[in-house]
């Protein structure tokens, strides 16, 4: 047998074991062809590797031990099936009616059953960032409307917050620094000493929003309106990067831009937390 790394001579050797009971055999491995066949005792072991994709065993282990990696179980029926699963949130296994089967592959895969087992890598800091979700709704409204609305949803939680000294500031901003980030997202912000630490209040805009271009093109459907402690660039900033690793994937923003009701808003990106 040719020389192999001890770690993929392990696997080799369990796949060799493991074909005694007359059962498929999976790998999950990273780097290696998708079917591997390897000569252990003069036999043929033969495996089928699986979640080549996703991030390797010891990743995972180290991710589970310092809380940014998590397995979790998630409902399959309530939300469309498209753009929720990806690098940060792919399933490993479809549930049936308390049934497992594998995901071979999951960007080949339709889902089915009704639940999923999933291998979650969280966002930091997300749960923290997050203060509230909603949907605008009204056909195509300005993007002076969409801030307007967030800004009033802020007050509610900060009754002293100076929303028209905001939102001006806001407005004063865009005509020199466009908001407009790609993907169909824009990230108007603003600072404030009313804050202890940064807070965003995203709306989802099914209709876009009126005269309103991302930098790819496309039309902007979500809104992130980021209020940052006054003088905290370093906290700006870093709530910038959490954003920017929610709003990373083209079909993950375009799930969201489809919902039109705050609480699977809300749950769909709470699930990258």
């Amino acid at each position: 047998m040719r020389s192999l790394h001890p770690v993929m001579l392990q696997n080799v050797w369990a796949a060799h074991q493991w074909e005694g009971f007359g059962r498929p055999c999976y790998r999950w491995a990273t780097d290696e062809p998708e079917h591997q066949h390897e000569e252990m005792d003069g036999e043929t072991a033969v495996s089928t590797v699986v979640w080549a994709n996703t991030l390797s065993v010891a990743e995972t282990v180290h991710g589970l031990r310092n809380g940014s990696v998590s397995i979790d179980v998630v409902e399959l029926g309530e939300f469309p099936h498209r753009g929720r699963f990806d690098d940060r949130f792919v399933p490993l296994f479809w549930v049936n009616k308390g049934q497992a089967e594998i995901v071979a592959d999951p960007r080949l895969e339709e889902p089915r059953g009704d639940h999923a087992v999933v291998l979650r890598r969280s966002i930091p800091h997300l749960s923290d960032l997050i203060a509230h979700v909603e949907i605008v709704d009204a056909p195509s409204p300005s993007f002076e409307q969409v801030v307007r609305s967030l800004l009033a949803s802020a007050t509610r939680i900060h009754p002293d917050l100076p929303d028209k000294e905001l939102l001006e500031g806001i407005m004063d901003r865009r005509r020199t620094m466009p908001t407009a980030v790609g993907h169909g997202v824009s990230i108007p912000h603003a600072f404030w000493d009313g804050v202890d630490e940064s807070c965003c209040f995203v709306a989802s805009v099914p209709s876009g929003v009126a005269s309103m271009v991302s930098p790819d093109g496309g039309k902007v459907h979500l809104v992130f309106l980021l209020l940052s402690p006054l003088g905290e660039a370093k906290r700006h900033l870093e709530a910038l990067a959490t954003l920017a690793r929610l709003a990373g994937a083209q079909e993950y923003v375009d799930l969201l831009a489809r919902q039109t009701v705050p609480d699977r808003l809300a749950r769909l990106i709470m699930e990258r937390a």
